[in-house]
């Protein structure tokens, strides 16, 4: 038995449409949130019009353990979201 099977053209063609009309928008939308809220946290702390810093009394590393919680939390979240979309039957 052959590792990789042969697959028909017209299922290799349905999962090219998969990926590029299910997936990828998914992850860009989940890519931009990400870049967006980390642009917006950097924003608040140098701008004098969002202080985010004097706000919360923020001292030291704080502002720094601030900023790394949102990498934290989408490395917690990316692998098992992107394992979700491998196992799971999207748009079917």
């Amino acid at each position: 038995m052959e590792r990789y099977q042969q697959t028909c053209p017209n299922k290799a063609k349905r999962l090219e449409r998969k990926i590029e009309y299910v997936i990828l928008p998914y992850l860009a939308v989940c890519y931009a949130v990400f870049y967006t809220d980390n642009t917006t946290l950097g924003y608040a702390a140098t701008t004098t019009d969002f202080n985010i810093r004097e706000d919360l009394n923020l001292t030291g590393t704080d502002y720094n353990w601030l900023s790394s919680l949102s990498y934290f939390g989408f490395l917690i979240w990316a692998f098992p979201t992107n394992l979700l979309m491998q196992r799971l039957l999207i748009g079917d």
